[in-house]
């Protein structure tokens, strides 16, 4: 799920309209339960053929346990940047956004309830390429009436969440570029990986660095991945934090590999291709230790 937080302030019968958006590929619970609505699934990669049409189903439930909320659904097309943050546009002329049907437009959920939203996409019996096309399904609680901004002082704070579709043609596919990668040890956030990247392909690439940390016995301590995507043009400085908080100080190896996991005729297969492999020594140094409080008594 896509999550999109804005607060509206009542000014002179007008709304001032602040918005801050952020990309998150799996929502945390704790944030999921802060905005009060859950959207699932959050990623939905189709293979799709011209001339036919999909149907898939999404789910958007009411985390509030206090109220009844409104919401609105609609649709847009969307972009990453070359940070990986969402870029939410209008449908265009020619867009995916406008193959799509999606049922119902409005609902409202009481505390604790779930709705399904009816996703229709027809696809166009020809396409001008082979490119992977995007659109996102919103889902957003509508603006107050003015009478309900007076009880809420004037302040309300919409949330709005996506669900981002990819529909790839066929004759579309990834084609990841490792340029380089860099290993940094000492960094004050802990140690990261660094991957140049880029996606000379015509649909996205979806990578996961698998890491393990092995200790001097040769026990693996820790064990994880990070992923990313790169669509298809893009160019990505890609840098992935390693989770080395709970780390005693040490001798320890890092045992790094790079895969990408989307491919449009494996479309379901979690890890694929293998695209780089590598190892680095790391030592973890002891934290200093504290320094004593001064002392506030006067010196004889």
């Amino acid at each position: 799920m896509i999550a999109f937080q804005s607060q509206h302030k009542a000014l002179s019968g007008a709304l001032f309209v602040f918005a801050i958006a952020a990309v998150f590929f799996a929502l945390p619970q704790p944030f999921a339960r802060a905005t009060g609505i859950g959207l699932q699934p959050a990623n939905v990669e189709l293979i799709v053929r011209p001339g036919t049409s999909v149907r898939r189903t999404i789910k958007l439930a009411n985390l509030r346990t206090d109220k009844t909320q409104r919401f609105i659904v609609g649709v847009a097309d969307w972009s990453l940047d070359d940070n990986g943050q969402l870029k939410l546009l209008p449908p265009s002329t020619d867009s995916a956004g406008n193959w799509v049907r999606f049922a119902p437009a409005s609902f409202t959920l009481k505390p604790a309830e779930a709705q399904e939203i009816v996703v229709d996409i027809a696809i166009p019996a020809k396409l001008p390429e082979a490119r992977e096309y995007h659109m996102a399904i919103l889902v957003t609680n509508p603006t107050p009436s003015a009478e309900e901004m007076k009880k809420l002082n004037g302040i309300w704070n919409q949330v709005q969440v996506a669900s981002l579709f990819y529909l790839t043609p066929p004759g579309a596919k990834p084609k990841p570029v490792i340029e380089a990668v860099s290993f940094d040890g000492d960094a004050l956030k802990g140690p990261f990986v660094r991957t140049l990247a880029r996606n000379d392909g015509s649909a996205h690439a979806r990578l996961i660095a698998q890491y393990k940390f092995i200790d001097a016995s040769g026990n693996t301590v820790v064990e994880a991945d990070t992923p990313t995507v790169l669509l298809q043009g893009q160019k990505r400085d890609w840098r992935a934090k390693l989770n080395a908080e709970t780390l005693p100080a040490g001798n320890y190896q890092i045992s790094w590999k790079l895969y990408t996991v989307f491919d449009p005729d494996r479309p379901n297969e979690r890890v694929g291709e293998l695209l780089q492999e590598q190892k680095w020594p790391w030592t973890k140094k002891a934290a200093a230790p504290a320094k004593p409080a001064a002392s506030s008594k006067p010196q004889k």
